[in-house]
């Protein structure tokens, strides 16, 4: 089974060791072409992750851990929010598709209907 794949390309940290907080920056993006809709999907993806824990208990490496899984958390949100957008999309196309084959149905039954008067 084909699926869309999202590709992580970077994640940066900001520490704030005084503040008990770690900020993950990810960069991600889709970048896919779909065969079976002839459509190349390709959006990038910039999203945070905020991870705060109390300054006397403060660890940078559990604090990046989280603030990246989050950060992760959101950019597949973003995904799933553009795919739904294209989805929308396709599924418009896919409407006229059906009411121009009902369309073209109306008329060769028309013209059916009008070769047999003859």
């Amino acid at each position: 089974m084909e699926r869309i794949k999202l590709v992580f390309k970077k994640c940066d940290y900001v520490v704030k060791e005084n503040d008990g907080v770690v900020v993950a920056l990810i960069t991600a993006h889709i970048d896919k072409y779909v065969k079976s809709i002839d459509r190349y999907v390709m959006e990038d993806i910039k999203v945070t992750g905020v991870a705060r824990c109390h300054r006397d208990t403060f660890d940078e490496t559990t604090g990046k851990k989280l603030a990246r899984a989050k950060a992760e958390r959101s950019a597949y949100i973003a995904a799933r929010n553009i795919l739904f957008d294209e989805l929308r999309d396709i599924n418009k196309g896919v409407s006229t598709f059906n009411t121009s084959i009902d369309f073209f149905n109306d008329c060769i039954d028309h013209q059916d209907d009008y070769i047999n008067e003859f």
